[in-house]
């Protein structure tokens, strides 16, 4: 079908593929194929992958043919901002605008991309401008109307965080998958000093002896005091998997793959620190909660004991 294609006609012909991490979750050997098609067809073809993982975690094999490789510098925050302006309603203040612009920005800018933000502006902007519309709050008053935007902003990102992992889940995402993102989470909550207690073999025993009542309080408990999420680095996010998961031994490549397409996703968001790389989970509790139901995972046994030592 490619050879038809590319053989009607003179010009280059071009396969493009966004989010290009994604497809070694098809076969180990589809990556190395589809930058070899141009020559084992003969055709007039150029395949192009984009992504942000950087090439190094591509090759895994030897031979595999090298790409021209373009890379693309990230927008800045005030061409974000510039951007995001062009949303603006032609009756509105520029000024009050770019407030509440800059505003989602700060809390929007490491969870999604571009794309997401222009979906979600024009919702959430209805919602900072209504106590305005119905003269409870002033204009002036930028501080309440944050706090009356807060509530619909969470709801938003539980939902951008939803459209991320359910396509995730349908493309039969493995279930140790589930485990990793379930550890991000812990790892981004739970102080690491308690990491010995709580993921210990010791502690494995006596978990199943806690009354489920008072690990629901306890959560409850979690749910209203954390202060996190904090960032963590990947080794522990391993280690803390390696514990809660026991069925079989998950090779380190395939962890490391989920990682970045989790990254990709906006599930974690990845910062660096004196050359040392950190991530933190981004899902909220509640969708945490819902995640290790569906797995049968006991999510509460382990915020039980870190919010009564």
């Amino acid at each position: 079908m490619l050879q038809i294609i590319c053989e009607t006609n003179e010009e280059t012909r071009y396969l493009i593929f966004d989010n290009a991490e994604l497809l070694w979750n098809f076969s180990q050997t589809l990556v190395p194929a589809l930058l070899n098609l141009p020559q084992w067809t003969g055709t007039n073809l150029c395949v192009i992958l984009i992504t942000q993982v950087p090439w190094e975690k591509f090759r895994r094999y030897p031979g595999i043919t090298e790409p021209i490789q373009l890379y693309f510098p990230e927008y800045s925050k005030s061409d974000i901002i510039q951007i995001l302006e062009k949303t603006c309603p032609k009756d509105e203040d520029i000024e009050f605008y770019r407030l509440f612009v800059d505003y989602i920005y700060s809390v929007f800018f490491d969870s999604c991309d571009l794309i997401d933000l222009f979906r979600v502006i024009p919702d959430l902007y209805i919602k900072f401008i209504q106590p305005v519309n119905e003269e409870r709050v002033s204009r002036n008053d930028y501080s309440l109307l944050f706090n009356e935007l807060n509530p619909h902003i969470e709801l938003v990102l539980d939902k951008l965080y939803s459209q991320h992992i359910t396509p995730l889940i349908e493309n039969q995402l493995p279930i140790w998958s589930l485990y990793l993102l379930i550890s991000a989470f812990l790892a981004s909550y739970i102080p690491q000093n308690l990491d010995k207690h709580l993921f210990s073999k010791e502690h494995e025993k006596q978990k199943h002896s806690r009354k489920r009542r008072k690990k629901e309080i306890n959560a409850l408990k979690f749910n209203e005091q954390f202060t996190g999420p904090q960032s963590s680095e990947m080794e522990r996010i391993f280690a803390i998997f390696q514990s809660i998961y026991q069925d079989s031994m998950i090779p380190y490549i395939l962890l490391l793959q989920q990682s970045e397409t989790f990254v990709t996703s906006h599930l974690l968001t990845r910062t660096e620190r004196n050359n040392v790389q950190l991530f933190r989970c981004n899902l909220s509790f509640d969708y945490i909660k819902q995640i290790s139901k569906n797995i049968n995972f006991d999510i509460f046994r382990y915020l039980d004991d870190s919010f009564t030592l």
